[in-house]
């Protein structure tokens, strides 16, 4: 009765504990230094390159991240383990993404309509803690 009893203990010890889930993602979140290169046409014309700080975070969905690429505005991609990003946009609008390593995302983002439109040309490098 003895072993069974310690069997049983050793059996909910070893099992019993919730582990953790891997999160691929992980290796892509943090804080980011953005190079946008940005167009627009249409009733006004632009072409323009500045950078932004800003971040890249897990979502709430498994599979997808949030970019927050610019102040007022971000995006949420599906990730892949190999480090794809896909975007899923109505018929106007494009973007294709990727890292190039765990450091590096690149990713052309557009849209327009009606007689206008903007795009997006984005290269974030992943700030490191000093």
């Amino acid at each position: 009765m003895k072993k069974i009893f310690t069997g049983f203990i050793f059996c909910l010890l070893l099992f019993g504990c919730k582990k953790e889930k891997f999160d691929y993602r992980n290796k892509f979140i943090g804080d980011y230094n953005f190079s946008i290169h940005t167009t627009a046409w249409g009733s006004q014309t632009m072409d323009t390159t500045y950078s932004y700080n800003g971040s890249i975070k897990s979502s709430t969905t498994d599979d997808k991240i949030n970019i927050y690429f610019l102040e007022n505005y971000s995006l949420e991609p599906i990730i892949y383990e190999d480090g794809s990003l896909v975007l899923n946009m109505t018929y106007s609008y494009h973007f294709k993404g990727e890292f190039e390593s765990t450091t590096k995302a690149k990713f052309f983002y557009s849209g327009g309509g009606l007689g206008g439109g903007g795009s997006y040309d984005v290269i974030g490098i992943k700030q490191t803690i000093k």
